[in-house]
């Protein structure tokens, strides 16, 4: 449904009905963008890390830049502890948002669980920083069903726009009393979506993806 795929990555044949691990490995777009690695590719391993309610908070402050932002979806792996999930789903009242949060054990489990995920009518999703998710293979699958939605893909790691993220945070050294983030912004994923990134937004980004 969404023609505007072609500016954020090279087309990648995916499977939506499978695995995504069974698909190849898409060409990225961005290799030799500062900040992007040499094969345009991740900057590194997995901090592992899951937003807290202070810093999603924060998190849906810069993104309210974008869009207006009332349900926010949570894609995890198995690696995130079930009392940070838990802490998620009980903070609206830090946040200001309701947040719908879905598990995918396994890679076989992502299918569905992105498509549960995108029917429960949430805004954007955030897609926590865990190893299983951050693969290529696996961040380029979620891009693309998501932009087919018409949801903004936000990953829980700055570099994640390498792969057409549409927005990253890295809230892994987050400090609720400056309410610091680093962020990567992907202006071709942003405009794909009928976004504009206002200017004072794209200066405050560690990484900017044009």
């Amino acid at each position: 449904r969404n023609g505007n795929l072609g500016f954020l990555l090279i087309p990648v044949i995916v499977a939506i009905a499978a695995c995504p691990s069974t698909t190849p490995p898409p060409t990225p777009q961005f290799a030799g963008i500062p900040g992007c690695g040499p094969s345009g590719g991740l900057l590194g391993p997995s901090h592992r890390s899951f937003p807290t309610p202070a810093a999603l908070a924060a998190e849906v402050a810069m993104l309210s830049h974008l869009l207006p932002v009332r349900r926010v979806g949570v894609l995890h792996g198995p690696g995130t502890p079930p009392s940070a999930v838990q802490a998620l789903v009980n903070s609206s009242p830090v946040t200001g948002v309701t947040v719908v949060v879905q598990a995918a054990g396994s890679e076989r489990q992502l299918p569905p669980a992105i498509r549960q995920l995108l029917g429960s009518g949430v805004d954007v999703v955030l897609v926590a920083d865990e190893p299983m998710l951050m693969q290529k293979d696996v961040l380029a699958y979620l891009v693309i069903v998501t932009l087919d939605d018409g949801k903004p893909m936000v990953a829980a790691r700055t570099d994640a726009v390498c792969a057409g993220a549409t927005v990253g945070f890295d809230a892994s050294a987050f400090q609720p009393h400056s309410q610091a983030l680093s962020m990567g912004v992907n202006v071709r994923a942003c405009r794909a979506l009928g976004l504009n990134p206002p200017p004072a937004l794209l200066a405050q980004a560690a990484l900017v993806i044009r």
